[in-house]
């Protein structure tokens, strides 16, 4: 063991300074591939600009000359498009609200409707208003609001996300992501701490709703199963009392975040952020598909936020649901050319 042990530990020195060494090289070409990809995008839009014009109204024109998606994407968002319609005139007739949010406020900041590439609608809510449409939902005759379960495996969070969909078909909705506001003397990272402790007790109690009501649903499909839903609601109800005790949800509006029942990678888009950043909203300020929708107070921070640059090229172009469309069902079709002829967007 004498003997052998210098070599050992030589050779494992070794290997660390090679797969530094290796690391360092990596690290170093992703970063040349990022210059060379900022390189090139300026280059790209120094062809596009016309004369007069600043960098940012060239890729502002840019993006608004894109075409529209075709086939069986732009299909799905003609449905998704009326059944949001549909919401805003439902919420506008019962003094609700609901601001755009995630990739849709995107399309309607950049290309005043769809990104071309896209195949979902996502709103924010209030959550008082969250739940009074929800309670207005059940009694539509076209639309309702349910809970889309889904569990990735045993090692996986279980989690849902609720969508308002046509009581005739799964295939086509609008997610609707629930807010909390906050009123409280702690700064925004305490809140942040209180919420996702909180949060992650939340979906570790609901795994074992899952598991004792045996989960018999598939990923992104909701399932009739009103005893799974009582619980989960049940469940939501005293984790947000919790909330309220541990972080406070009354009085003036200092904070606002993504309901702690969303999962991980919703929630952390924008953590804890002083409510003055959307609130009040500003009503009908964006244009989507030829109407006006509530954005977020401050909508370029809300976009800068979870995307960054949103003027910059993006490197996905592909539809989120794109498999979905590959076996749509006799009756989604029937669902779907029904909602286009009444749009008046028949073949």
């Amino acid at each position: 063991m004498k003997q052998i042990s210098p070599s050992l530990r030589a050779r494992d020195a070794v290997l660390e300074a090679i797969y530094s060494d290796v690391f360092k090289k990596l690290d170093s070409i992703e970063t040349r591939l990022k210059d060379l990809d900022a390189k090139n995008e300026y280059l790209f839009y120094c062809l596009k600009r016309l004369e007069g014009e600043t960098d940012l109204e060239t890729r502002k024109r840019f993006f608004l000359s894109m075409p529209n998606a075709e086939g069986s994407v732009r299909d799905y968002q003609i449905v998704a498009n009326y059944i949001l319609g549909r919401v805003k005139d439902i919420c506008d007739s019962h003094g609700l609200h609901f601001f755009l949010s995630g990739g849709t406020l995107l399309g309607a900041v950049r290309h005043h409707g769809f990104i071309p590439w896209d195949d979902d609608v996502d709103v924010y809510m209030l959550r008082d208003d969250y739940r009074k449409l929800e309670g207005i939902l059940r009694d539509d005759k076209e639309l309702e609001m349910r809970r889309y379960y889904r569990c990735l495996g045993d090692d996986q969070r279980a989690g849902y996300i609720m969508k308002i969909k046509l009581r005739e078909s799964d295939l086509f909705f609008v997610d609707v992501f629930p807010n909390d506001t906050f009123s409280s003397g702690e700064d925004a990272d305490m809140i942040w701490r209180k919420s996702d402790e909180l949060s992650r007790a939340f979906h570790r109690e609901l795994k074992q709703l899952y598991l004792a009501h045996g989960f018999p649903v598939e990923i992104s499909r909701p399932t009739a199963f009103p005893a799974l839903d009582e619980a989960v609601r049940s469940l939501e109800d005293k984790y947000l009392q919790k909330l309220l005790e541990a972080a406070g949800l009354e009085g003036l509006n200092q904070y606002i975040c993504m309901g702690l029942e969303m999962e991980d990678g919703l929630r952390l888009l924008h953590r804890v952020i002083p409510a003055s950043a959307f609130l009040p909203m500003h009503y009908n300020a964006v244009s989507f598909e030829n109407r006006c929708y509530d954005a977020p107070r401050d909508t370029d921070r809300f976009l800068t936020i979870q995307y960054g640059d949103y003027w910059r090229l993006p490197g996905n172009m592909q539809p989120l649901h794109a498999e979905e469309f590959l076996n749509i069902s006799e009756n989604d079709k029937e669902v779907c050319e029904r909602i286009k002829q009444q749009c008046n967007l028949g073949d």
